[in-house]
């Protein structure tokens, strides 16, 4: 949100209380389950959500990744 505004050209990770999403063109991606390079980190999505609070190992087209419990892809 830029000036109260959805800025439609946001691409990344955007926070609000409710916790941190997957956005590209400036909408939410509800229908994303990956783990994804965005926002200069990779981060495993599920329904769109960044998936914090757990450790985990998930897969994309590269291979199996431990995500660690920021939601981040820990190397």
């Amino acid at each position: 949100i830029r000036n109260g505004k959805v800025n439609f050209n946001y691409n990344g990770i955007a926070t609000n209380q409710y916790g941190s999403w997957y956005c590209t063109s400036g909408k939410v991606q509800q229908k994303t389950t990956n783990v994804v390079y965005t926002s200069g980190s990779w981060f495993y999505i599920k329904k769109g959500e960044v998936v914090k609070g757990v450790e985990t190992v998930q897969k994309n087209s590269n291979g199996w990744w431990y995500i660690g419990k920021d939601g981040k892809v820990n190397f």
